[in-house]
């Protein structure tokens, strides 16, 4: 039997897309993201926000044969709301083609659930469908082979010290330098009470905490000690000579938690990093 076997039988072309939209916008406010609009009206995908003071979120989704049955919702978790949601039949107009939305969110925690009406998923029977969501320029979910849905949580509500934890996760502390956080992730070394990439509150005064490193490659981060390959990045250390940086950089030797020019950061006590020149 066929996938859709009502709308599958017969031969007529199925009826257009009406091409007149309402002119009227409703007079009164709507309720933030209720579930009973969901499905109803058209999200507009935008360009990388600028100027954006919290999380940049950016969702994919290449739709498969059957782009009517695709629809998602982004939802906060400390605030328990749906800051962004796809109705089934709103963004994805044509089947077979990737859609990119994004935007700005306040730093918080965010559950991404992705769903399929039939129950297929977006892959791989019906069409090479997929999804990706990146917060902040790092990928925290991706996929397309489920069955009626699937959920990933990223984020963090606060800032908080967790004792006995090691290797120390996304917005735990107190970390000393790199190796004490989990995978990639990089000590943040604050002075006061400053921003934690990517982690909501200000946690406990002076007191160092586990991140996403920035996109840029401009924060300090222990890559390991160079073996003369030139495998390290801008401001990525511990180098011990040019010959262990990347392309034209340098090796910036120091004492301590001596400032590294282009750097953001203090990175790991006494470590080198390559540098431009």
């Amino acid at each position: 039997p066929t996938k859709h076997p009502l709308s599958a039988i017969g031969t007529s072309q199925p009826t257009p897309q009406p091409t007149n939209f309402p002119t009227e916008s409703p007079t009164e406010s709507p309720t933030k993201h209720p579930l009973s609009t969901i499905g109803t009206t058209q999200p507009t995908a935008s360009s990388q926000p600028t100027g954006c003071s919290g999380m940049t979120i950016t969702v994919i989704v290449a739709t498969d044969n059957y782009k009517d049955e695709t629809h998602w919702t982004l939802t906060n978790t400390c605030t328990d709301e749906i800051q962004e949601a796809v109705g089934a039949k709103t963004l994805y107009a044509k089947s077979n083609t990737e859609y990119s939305a994004t935007y700005c969110m306040p730093q918080a925690k965010y559950q991404f659930e992705i769903k399929d009406d039939f129950g297929d998923g977006l892959c791989c029977k019906y069409g090479p469908g997929r999804y990706e969501v990146i917060s902040d320029g790092i990928t925290v979910a991706s996929g397309g082979d489920f069955v009626h849905s699937e959920s990933t949580v990223f984020g963090s509500c606060e800032l908080e010290l967790v004792k006995g934890e090691h290797p120390l996760k996304n917005c735990h502390g107190d970390c000393d330098e790199d190796t004490d956080c989990e995978g990639e992730l990089v000590c943040y070394q604050r002075w006061q009470e400053e921003t934690v990439p990517g982690c909501a509150g200000s946690g406990v005064r002076r007191k160092d905490y586990c991140a996403h490193r920035p996109p840029n490659y401009s924060y300090l981060f222990y890559a390991g000690d160079g073996n003369g390959d030139g495998g390290l990045k801008h401001c990525e250390g511990d180098c011990d000579s040019d010959a262990d940086c990347e392309d034209s950089l340098v090796c910036f030797n120091r004492r301590k938690y001596t400032p590294v020019p282009g750097c953001d950061g203090t990175g790991r006590k006494g470590s080198d990093y390559c540098i431009f020149p």
